[in-house]
């Protein structure tokens, strides 16, 4: 165990978890800082804004990601990995320019919600999917190439920047300046990624697409929409069954604090995928390995979830007030499904390095239909709170399920 702890550290897990965990805490505590200077409602406005612009970046991205993680993570030429990554940049930056305009036509006509800060904001807001659909793909191919200390020193750089002038813009002009200011962050931070990437003409050869590339996309995207709009189907129904906005505003505090837990689990995620590609062929290792980071890594949310939860105390005791004592029963509840959700977390990122992302699909609708079910009759019937049970309850199936696909998937014979 020791001997792959340091193999770790040697190719960069290290620099890619501090740079997670500085990036995370900056974002943390501009987010405290903007959440105190702001009214209730308008932090619940802004989560919502951010869950349908979550949704169309999903869309936006159209499955690229999952692929230029998959095929530049293999054994090619540097410029055959070069044009991967730039025929998939092409493709979802023009999805994006798509999806930004779809959003702002959607808000102008009042079909996507009738909060009115929402329908004045979102439309401008829309506009950090073009340069954030570009920075994720530019990070990805980073993730791909095993450049962790690049990738680290990308994310460090822009967060310690955005974050000042996000807190200042927020403090001198309110949501308008946080917004704007967003804005500008995500597009400078696109720029530099790009720029790190070092893009180059391609020589003399003629390259193609990996022949996979598309169905890979294309199965990734159906995953990535269904996962979306599950992970952020609780915004959508507060959004339009809960007219108590202040409520929501305690709410969307409190997802804020699980973003600690989740940043943690993508970092691991990051770190593990382009090994699992690697050795996609030998199963058997696949099969091993994944029990094994999928045990440590449950075990780590335990103490971090219960750190969360401390913080968040204390903060709503010296800082928010005691008006503000609801957000932690909510948080309490999201913790546990957090850890639940934890536990299976290592079975997705590995069907996708061994390019089975279609049993992600499998269980990202099912968890979609699970959730969206229990969620709406339950916050019909029981308000706030039985929506936020509802999505605990939801994740005991799913992880029955997962469990059953990848153990299906990883001892089934390969095909030639």
């Amino acid at each position: 165990m020791i001997s792959r702890i340091k193999k770790a550290v040697r190719a960069g897990f290290l620099h890619l978890l501090s740079a997670n965990f500085l990036s995370q805490m900056l974002g943390f505590l501009s987010l405290l800082v903007v959440s105190k200077i702001l009214a209730a409602e308008e932090v619940g406005a802004i989560k919502v804004i951010q869950s349908y612009l979550a949704i169309g970046q999903t869309i936006a991205c159209i499955g690229i990601p999952s692929a230029v993680i998959k095929y530049c993570a293999e054994d090619r030429e540097s410029e055959e990995r070069q044009y991967i990554f730039q025929k998939g940049l092409l493709i979802s930056g023009a999805a994006s320019l798509v999806m930004v305009v779809l959003l702002a036509l959607l808000a102008h006509l009042n079909l996507i919600s009738q909060d009115e800060i929402v329908v004045k904001w979102l439309p401008l807001y829309a506009l950090t999917i073009i340069p954030n659909v570009c920075f994720s793909v530019g990070l990805i191919y980073l993730q791909a190439i095993k450049s962790f200390k690049r990738m680290a020193k990308v994310q460090s750089m822009m967060k310690a920047v955005a974050v000042v002038f996000i807190c200042c813009a927020t403090y001198l002009s309110g949501i308008s300046g946080y917004v704007w200011v967003n804005i500008a962050a995500t597009s400078v931070s696109a720029l530099i990624v790009v720029r790190y990437i070092r893009i180059r003409n391609m020589s003399g050869k003629n390259y193609a697409l990996p022949s996979g590339f598309f169905f890979l996309s294309r199965m990734s995207l159906y995953a990535s929409v269904a996962m979306a709009v599950g992970n952020y189907v609780d915004m959508i129904l507060l959004d339009h069954f809960i007219d108590d906005r202040v409520l929501i505003g305690y709410y969307a505090l409190a997802t804020i604090f699980i973003m600690i837990g989740t940043q943690f689990v993508g970092s691991v995620q990051s770190f593990l995928t382009p090994y699992f590609s690697e050795k996609a062929h030998d199963r058997t290792w696949v099969w091993k390995e994944m029990i094994r980071c999928q045990r440590y890594l449950s075990l780590t949310m335990l103490p971090l979830c219960g750190g969360i939860y401390l913080v968040a105390m204390m903060l709503v005791r010296y800082y928010y007030g005691e008006e503000y004592v609801f957000m932690l029963t909510v948080l309490s509840v999201l913790l546990i499904q957090l850890w639940l959700h934890t536990t299976y977390s290592i079975l997705g990122c590995t069907l996708l390095a061994i390019n089975k992302v279609q049993y992600n699909l499998v269980t990202a609708i099912a968890y979609l239909c699970i959730k969206f079910t229990l969620a709406y009759f339950f916050i019909i019937h029981y308000g706030i709170m039985g929506l936020i049970y509802a999505q605990l309850i939801a994740e005991i199936p799913v992880i029955a399920l997962e469990y059953t696909l990848a153990y299906k998937v990883l001892h089934e014979p390969m095909t030639v």
